[in-house]
C-alpha cells in the first residue's frame, strides 16, 4: 500500500511505500525481513539524478515504511496517444536520460528487465520520471529473484515544446 505523506517540519510531499513484514517464517501474508532489507538497500544505491530517491526508512510492529520521492503524472504513453507522435528531438531526450538513468543502475549491479512507455510518468511541464517496476534485480541473483515489489523509478527531465 503506497500513500502520499507530507513532511510536518518542510511541508515536502513523499510517498510512503507499506510494506507488511511475515510474522513467521512459514507465513504466506507479509515480506520476509531479508526481501525488505534487500529492496533498501537497492533503492539507497540509487542516488543519481535520473533516478528516484530514498528518503527515509520506520518500522512498527506490522510494517516496514519506505518514504519515497513522490511521483504524480500521467504516463508517457497517454502523452503520447493524446499527440499521436513525438518529434525526434522529444524522443531522444526521453531515450538519453531513460539510458542515464539505467546506466547507472547498471553500474550498481542492479538490471531493470520490465522496460516499458507506460512506466514514463509524466511530471508538469517540466519534468518526466520513469516509473520502475516489479522486475528490478541485482544482476547477479538473477537466478535467485528477491523480493518482486521493488520498484525503481528513473527521473527523467523533458524541456516542453
Amino acid at each position: 500500500m503506497v500513500y502520499r505523506v507530507v513532511e510536518k517540519s518542510t511541508r515536502t510531499e513523499y510517498a510512503a511505500k507499506f510494506i507488511k513484514k511475515k510474522r513467521l517464517e512459514s507465513s504466506r501474508r507479509g515480506v520476509a525481513r531479508e526481501d525488505i532489507q534487500k529492496e533498501i538497500h537497492i533503492l539507497a544505491e540509487m542516488e543519481h539524478q535520473n533516478c528516484i530517491y530514498l528518503h527515509q526508512v520506520y518500522e512498527n510492529g506490522q510494517h516496514v515504511i519506505l518514504v519515497l520521492e513522490l511521483l504524480r503524472g500521467g504516463e508517457l504513453f497517454d502523452y503520447i496517444s493524446e499527440r499521436e507522435s513525438l518529434t525526434e528531438e522529444e524522443a531522444s531526450d526521453f531515450i538519453q536520460q531513460i539510458l542515464l538513468g539505467l546506466q547507472h543502475m547498471h553500474s550498481k549491479h542492479i538490471a531493470h528487465l520490465d522496460l516499458k512507455v507506460k512506466h514514463v510518468i509524466l511530471i508538469g511541464d517540466s519534468q518526466i520520471y520513469f516509473k520502475g517496476c516489479k522486475k528490478v534485480y541485482r544482476m547477479h541473483l538473477l537466478s535467485s529473484l528477491p523480493y518482486p515489489y521493488l520498484k525503481i523509478t528513473i527521473r527523467i527531465y523533458y524541456r516542453h515544446s
